[in-house]
């Protein structure tokens, strides 16, 4: 078959034909099995290409029951947080031979139940998910579906996780706020129902009661996690009518939003306030600029290879069933420079 054919499918039977290889080979290496060698694999794939051969997924799907894609719901891919997960599942799954379809559900329930469903009738083999959270009804499609999921920077009764420490890591935050003098401390926290905002919001209180300092119902305010809605959080700072000194935001999102909108205001981080953020985005990412953070340890396993590693073996065919996974990794303070004493 010559390469410019184009009147039928090109079939491993015309790879084999061409290279020489049984077509048993042909398969195997187009597959990306250990026991072909690199150079055989490299000189299969060459030929395959040479001849527009294109593997055929359908016919794949129905021998192993799904395709070798899996899906990854996350609610804003703007956000470098989620940005830096895709790239370490992504990489990860690409060892294995599976793609990865990446679906933004801008965290609204429904979007996120419209994914759940084109994901499950595309076959894929699997769902990770950092779900909105506003209720169960993800979830119990999922397991309604049998589709092999695991939930990112998220935890439920009902599924595998791998998060990081959410009230350590408040607690963190505020502490090192509170070692250095303020005590009007704000909690910049989500209004969404995301498992999250409770554990870092225990980890803010926790503080506070540990240096004998008053929460103050007005210093907990609640913004969307995406969108601005720290401009008007920055507004009343400057206008006086939200007295504090300090921020701790829920994510480094939050952070660098609030940080622009005061900074467009005329005051400064940290010599006007002290700021800490909760992802550890400029200690993993490569900035020209920085902001403390909480952030995973550095000889703990990150949340997302953790996902990735339990999903892969929920999807092959291991007879033995898997204890639930409850992966919560420690977390630490890193200083980006945000934080300042307390004039």
């Amino acid at each position: 078959m010559k390469p410019t054919d184009s009147k039928r499918v090109v079939t491993m039977r015309d790879i084999s034909e061409v290279t020489g290889y049984s077509i048993n080979t042909v398969s195997r290496a187009l597959r990306n099995k250990s026991d072909i060698s690199s150079e055989t694999k490299a000189y299969i794939r060459k030929t395959a290409r040479s001849l527009g051969y294109i593997n055929n997924t359908v016919a794949a799907s129905l021998r192993l029951g799904h395709t070798k894609t899996v899906a990854m719901l996350v609610d804003d891919v703007s956000n470098a947080y989620h940005a830096m997960n895709i790239k370490i599942v992504e990489e990860y799954f690409a060892k294995h031979g599976y793609f990865l379809y990446i679906i933004c559900t801008r965290d609204d329930e429904e979007i996120e139940l419209q994914a759940i469903e084109r994901a499950y009738s595309q076959r894929v083999a699997g769902i990770l998910l950092s779900p909105a959270q506003h209720s169960h009804e993800p979830i119990e499609l999922l397991r309604r579906f049998g589709t092999p999921f695991v939930l990112i920077g998220r935890c439920h009764d009902e599924a595998d996780y791998a998060m990081w420490d959410d009230e350590k890591g408040g607690y963190l935050a505020t502490k090192h706020l509170l070692t250095l003098g303020h005590r009007d401390i704000l909690m910049l926290n989500t209004s969404s129902t995301v498992s999250n905002r409770f554990g870092r919001l225990e980890g803010y209180l926790k503080a506070l009661r540990e240096f004998g300092v008053p929460a103050r119902e007005e210093l907990i305010r609640s913004i969307r996690m995406i969108g601005n809605g720290s401009e008007q959080v920055a507004d009343e700072m400057v206008s006086g009518s939200l007295s504090c000194t300090a921020v701790f935001a829920f994510s480094d999102l939050m952070g660098f939003n609030l940080w622009t909108n005061l900074r467009r205001r005329g005051k400064r981080v940290p010599e006007d306030y002290s700021i800490v953020g909760f992802d550890g985005i400029c200690r993993r990412a490569n900035l020209p600029f920085s902001m403390s953070s909480i952030t995973c340890r550095e000889d703990q396993p990150e949340a997302a290879l953790a996902a990735a590693e339990r999903l892969f073996r929920k999807i092959g065919a291991d007879p033995v069933p898997l204890d639930p996974m409850r992966s919560v990794a420690d977390v630490e303070f890193w200083d980006g420079g945000t934080t300042a004493p307390l004039r």
